[in-house]
């Protein structure tokens, strides 16, 4: 028997996105936003545990993977439908899950989202608050519901 005192680095990137992607989807439901306060340090520790892992190839990994969350988001932002911390906390996700991850939590998040569009019948409602601005779905909850699907799908059987 092995008895390891060392502890499984992609088990704590696990842990890491989930307790990361619950604080944000928690901040984005109560105050419509997400702070850099949550994005950045997940980002920063996403790297750093990749870099633990892998060395040099983590850190590539890592820049890959918020490289390739971005140009996926990228089109979104510019048009409108996500905000900058919707962006912001999808290229932490990326650096956190390397460059493989995005593209099929990117699959899932526009599923929910379309999903969440048709059931509540309105893609955008106006604030009483602020008649010219409009008020966007909350995107992290979306975020952390697909980024679960990705990672539990290759357990499901075909």
């Amino acid at each position: 028997m092995d008895f390891s005192a060392g502890y499984d680095v992609g088990e704590l990137r696990a842990i890491v996105l989930g307790v990361s992607l619950a604080a944000t989807s928690l901040t984005d439901l109560r105050r419509r936003s997400i702070p850099n306060s949550l994005t950045g340090p997940l980002f920063v520790v996403g790297l750093g545990l990749n870099v633990e892992q892998h060395g040099w190839g983590g850190f590539l990994k890592s820049a890959l993977g918020s490289m390739v969350a971005l140009a996926l988001v990228w089109w979104f932002y510019r048009r409108g439908s996500l905000g900058a911390g919707d962006v912001k906390l999808f290229t932490a996700i990326g650096a956190v899950t390397g460059p493989t991850a995005p593209i099929s939590i990117a699959v899932y998040s526009l599923a929910l989202a379309s999903a969440v569009v048709l059931a509540k019948g309105t893609r955008r409602t106006q604030d009483p608050a602020r008649p010219r601005q409009s008020v966007a779905l909350p995107v992290a909850p979306v975020f952390a519901c697909a980024s679960v699907i990705a990672h539990l799908a290759p357990l499901v059987p075909h």
